[in-house]
């Protein structure tokens, strides 16, 4: 499947409660299939969505949504409103490895969620790729994290697990074939 296919099946209002599993090719087809996603979600400005990229910087992931497909990016009015929280980008490595308790992890989506509500939003989305915990050579804390959430969310939320394609295949078999099944969907993504 294309990463523009894929951004689109996952943007459809049935898919809300999803906990979905991505493995992308290669960095580009990475950016490609979150900034369709994050640009369709911020230009209905009715959902917040939360990003935590491994194999680039905040900035990086600024000025791709800014600058995709030649002036089509969003207007990054958009993506620097803070007070809006329109669009969060956080680093993978602390968005997964600064709380000391996986538990707090799934409090801090309730939170995000409850967060979304108050100001006007009807629903989240956040994005993480795991490229972390192969970094941090923490497979079983991946594990752990993974099958700690739900394989689908009881409230207003998708969580969409992004995996580079190199990471994944370095996992063994029965751990990947454990892991998609733990997720709602799984999609490879070229």
């Amino acid at each position: 499947m294309d990463a523009k296919e894929a951004a689109k099946g996952l943007l459809e209002p049935e898919t809300t409660g999803i906990h979905c599993l991505v493995v992308y090719h290669d960095l580009n087809t990475c950016r490609e299939f979150y900034s369709y996603y994050i640009q369709k979600i911020i230009d209905k400005e009715d959902e917040i969505v939360q990003i935590a990229p491994f194999y680039e910087t905040r900035d990086s992931v600024k000025y791709e949504l800014t600058h995709r497909h030649q002036n089509k990016g969003m207007n990054s009015n958009k993506i620097e409103k803070d007070d809006e929280k329109g669009l969060i980008i956080l680093d993978s490595l602390e968005k997964y490895f600064s709380q000391t308790d996986i538990k707090n992890e799934y409090e801090s989506i309730q939170h995000l969620v409850q967060s979304a509500k108050k100001i006007g939003r009807k629903r989240t989305s956040i994005l993480g790729d795991c490229g972390a915990f192969f970094f941090r050579k923490k497979i079983p804390q991946l594990i752990e994290y993974e099958l700690s959430l739900p394989t689908h969310f009881e409230y207003d939320v998708k969580g969409i697990c992004l995996y580079h394609q190199k990471d994944f295949a370095t996992l063994p078999r029965e751990v990947r074939q454990k892991l998609a099944n733990h997720h709602e969907m799984a999609i490879k993504i070229r």
